[in-house]
């Protein structure tokens, strides 16, 4: 019998983007026109509000814990994978459409990306490959 592709163990692989995660939201994400670099953890506290503005990057943010346990888990839900997998792509797709941060003067507008948003997109990427590969294994 052929076995499917070995993605490693699972529950390794889930911390592992977990951590990968948290060190993302502690990074620089980009440079501003006006003012500081944008950091981490500033737009994961406030980066609901780019959902009202119509991006749905943010909400990545809470699709990832939802997935972390489901791609650790022994027990393979290939449905709730691939749902989750979906959302991932579209969240880390939709950051590439974000290019200003409102602040108190409107808005100020991203110059450059830093590592932290690279980082950031490879996670939500990263966790949507690991869980197609994870329902794969599941047949």
């Amino acid at each position: 019998m052929d076995r499917p592709h070995r993605i490693g163990k699972p529950g390794r692989l889930a911390w592992l983007l977990g951590l990968v995660w948290a060190v993302s939201c502690m990074m620089p994400v980009g440079d501003l026109a006006r003012g500081p670099q944008a950091e981490g953890i500033v737009l994961l506290m406030f980066g609901w509000f780019g959902v009202l503005m119509g991006n749905p990057a943010w909400l990545g943010n809470i699709v990832l814990p939802v997935m972390l346990p489901l791609i650790g888990a022994e027990r393979v839900r290939p449905r709730a994978l691939q749902i989750g997998a979906i959302a991932l792509i579209v969240c880390g797709a939709g950051a590439f459409f974000w290019h200003d941060l409102p602040d108190d003067s409107g808005s100020n507008l991203v110059v450059r990306w830093r590592a932290g948003f690279y980082m950031w997109v490879a996670t939500m990427w990263g966790a949507a490959a690991v869980a197609l590969l994870r329902t794969r294994q599941a047949g």
